[in-house]
């Protein structure tokens, strides 16, 4: 009888369980700023009556195909955004075909909107590929906040206040 549970409970999967990367909390610490930043790109938007978007340093106005440019974001929490909110970050041009998800960014991986708490101050460094193959004048960079495994216009979070491009996307910087 004791083999036979032994296999069930390896079956099922539970001796297998995957755990997250440690957070790394030095280089969280280091992105915490005890003082209200004055970024390159004010906005002061605000998300939900939640969240604001003090703005972003941008190390380069003009990209050509194949550029990397450094953006470095900052939010402030004025009250906690709940944990299924993550943030997404978008470069658009004038077609479809030039689109890039961004999403992915250090800070995001070890402090992300789930463990925000209020009155923190959150810089957000960031680096974005211009694809190699883009095509239009212009990239538009867009940011927000949307509910986790949501795709939809209605799973981001509203800008009360900000540049909104009618699809609850932050206008940071054309």
């Amino acid at each position: 009888m004791r083999k036979l549970a032994t296999i069930l409970v390896a079956a099922s999967g539970l001796c297998c369980l995957e755990s997250e990367p440690p957070i790394d909390n030095e280089y969280v610490a280091s992105n915490l700023l005890s003082s209200t930043p004055s970024p390159l790109v004010p906005l002061a938007a605000d998300f939900g009556g939640k969240v604001l978007y003090l703005g972003a340093d941008i190390d380069k106005q003009s990209l050509e195909p194949g550029a990397v440019v450094g953006v470095t974001h900052y939010w402030q929490v004025q009250s906690p955004p709940g944990g299924d909110f993550r943030i997404f970050t978008h470069l658009e041009g004038t077609t479809p075909k030039d689109w890039v998800n961004a999403d992915g960014t250090k800070m995001r991986s070890n402090h992300g909107p789930d463990r925000w708490k209020t009155g923190e101050v959150i810089r957000d460094e960031h680096k974005i590929t211009l694809p190699k193959d883009w095509s239009s004048p212009v990239a538009i960079l867009y940011v927000g906040l949307y509910r986790k495994g949501g795709s939809g216009i209605a799973d981001r979070m509203e800008i009360v206040k900000g540049t909104d491009d009618g699809k609850r996307r932050l206008v940071v910087s054309r």
